[in-house]
């Protein structure tokens, strides 16, 4: 069947306008990285993953992690790099960790030091998104309890899967 010229001008601007459309829609769920894992091994062997719920990858150039050592107001940096594909994750480990993490690491930083006591800040090219625990306050050796009776000090501590986004606001996490 053959379409008219005039209906065939018709249905390319309908489908035009469609498609427009389409691409004007907000879109749907959390598209900021956001702290995925933490893990405590002491000392060298900890981790921290980060997760991009979008559907774009992101590079992390303007990224950085802000690491809060017990309870200090004044945070350690570590300039983030690299790309984080679109649903995926990217590790950062220290240099010295065990080949069992190394071989996770996206990337490495002396800085990162695991003690289950220190805040963890993810910060984007203009402000925070995502926090693990109190800036300012030192819970001590044993670290903060969570789930009522676990300690973040020598854990793993994973997020929910029903969890898309970060919180910037510990005492609402």
């Amino acid at each position: 069947m053959e379409i008219p010229a005039t209906d065939m001008k018709y249905l390319i601007i309908f489908f035009g306008a469609f498609l427009i459309g389409a691409t004007a829609l907000p879109a749907q769920g959390c598209t900021m990285l956001f702290l995925s894992e933490y893990r405590d091994g002491g000392g060298n062997d900890g981790l921290i993953e980060l997760y991009n719920p979008g559907d774009a990858p992101i590079n992390l150039e303007d990224y950085e992690l802000r690491i809060y050592p017990n309870g200090s107001l004044n945070p350690q940096f570590i300039d983030l790099s690299g790309v984080v594909l679109a649903h995926s994750t990217f590790v950062v480990t220290h240099p010295q960790a065990s080949p069992q993490l190394l071989v996770l690491a996206d990337m490495t930083s002396a800085m990162l030091r695991m003690d289950g006591n220190d805040a963890v800040e993810l910060h984007g090219p203009v402000t925070a998104l995502d926090i693990l625990w109190r800036i300012g306050q030192d819970p001590g050796p044993s670290g903060w309890t969570v789930h009522g009776n676990a300690s973040t000090a020598n854990a793993n501590l994973r997020r929910k899967y029903t969890v898309s986004e970060g919180e910037t606001d510990w005492n609402r996490a």
